[in-house]
């Protein structure tokens, strides 16, 4: 696909987030880093919240928060919160959907976090800017002299999930990170971080991540890394980690073979402590599943088996 073909068909995408999202407008209110975030709205029984954090790991740069909580939240309670990168694109559309869940079922609840620059459109951000440099990788030759990825993952562990701790209280067994397309990329290589010795002190515990590439770094560089680390510590006791992983069928036929390959790779490796679901929807196209795995990714956290698709649903494209 030509480069004017790429930019055209992430258009069409946002737009399609873009009309999934109406009706759910946010107020924007900046304040200043670190502070405690503040109510900005009700919207639909939401409680919408804004925040600033400045990341300056390998770079100045001021991340917009956008904060959801349900309508009964309950602040002595344990929640799982829910790490949604673009969260200028499909913060609006994830937190409509979490609510009416929540709404069908009362007992379950979560928190979820944009993460955003306040674009309107982090999609269409700057080659160089935003998630074309946070999400990517100096291995990836398209992107060498702008990553900074593991930065980004840095900032991600060691500030933004601690503050976010600090302030909410929080399930730890069910800290999720959701990244589609090259958050995905970003949300795969995250899991690959996954350090047995820490046990229940790594960021996350969920990864829920939409298309994304096969790219040639993860099976080069960090797949063997993430293997050492759990060779190592194979006797420790560990918390449960789950991958679940959405690549729609019209993304790139050809591609899913290798997705797929992925996944066969993690699961002959038998870790009793990671559990690893993939659904390839045969109608999705690349903006198609910016829905499928917000709607997915929140059932799985919501432990909300009813309507949780995964390759054996006769929807998912079977290798078979």
């Amino acid at each position: 696909m030509t480069r004017r073909a790429k930019k055209i068909f992430i258009i069409i995408s946002s737009c399609i987030v873009i009309v999934a999202m109406a009706g759910l407008a946010v107020v924007s209110i900046i304040f200043k880093p670190l502070e405690g975030p503040r109510i900005i709205g009700t919207i639909k029984s939401m409680t919408i919240k804004e925040k600033d954090i400045i990341n300056d790991y390998g770079i100045n740069q001021n991340i917009k928060l956008k904060i959801f909580l349900p309508k009964n939240y309950d602040a002595g309670k344990k929640y799982p919160i829910i790490y949604l990168l673009d969260g200028d694109s499909l913060f609006k559309a994830a937190a409509g959907y979490l609510s009416e869940m929540i709404e069908k079922n009362p007992d379950k609840g979560a928190i979820l976090v944009g993460i955003g620059y306040g674009y309107y459109n982090s999609y269409l951000a700057k080659f160089g800017q935003g998630r074309w440099r946070d999400y990517t990788f100096k291995e990836d030759p398209q992107f060498s002299g702008i990553a900074n990825g593991p930065n980004f993952y840095k900032f991600l562990s060691e500030k933004l999930v601690p503050d976010i701790q600090k302030i909410y209280k929080a399930d730890t067994s069910k800290s999720t990170l959701m990244g589609h397309s090259t958050g995905g990329d970003f949300t795969y290589y995250a899991f690959l971080q996954y350090d047995p010795s820490k046990k229940d002190a790594n960021p996350f515990a969920n990864f829920i991540v939409a298309d994304g590439g096969d790219e040639k770094h993860f099976v080069d560089v960090w797949m063997p890394e993430f293997e050492k680390r759990m060779q190592q510590n194979s006797n420790a006791a560990h918390q449960t980690i789950t991958l679940y992983r959405v690549y729609g069928y019209l993304v790139n036929p050809d591609n899913l073979y290798k997705i797929e390959d992925l996944h066969k790779w993690l699961e002959g490796k038998n870790y009793k402590e990671i559990e690893a679901y993939r659904y390839y929807p045969l109608n999705d196209d690349h903006g198609a599943t910016m829905k499928t795995f917000i709607v997915n990714g929140l059932k799985m956290v919501l432990e909300d088996k009813e309507g949780f698709l995964t390759y054996d649903d006769e929807s998912s494209f079977n290798f078979e």
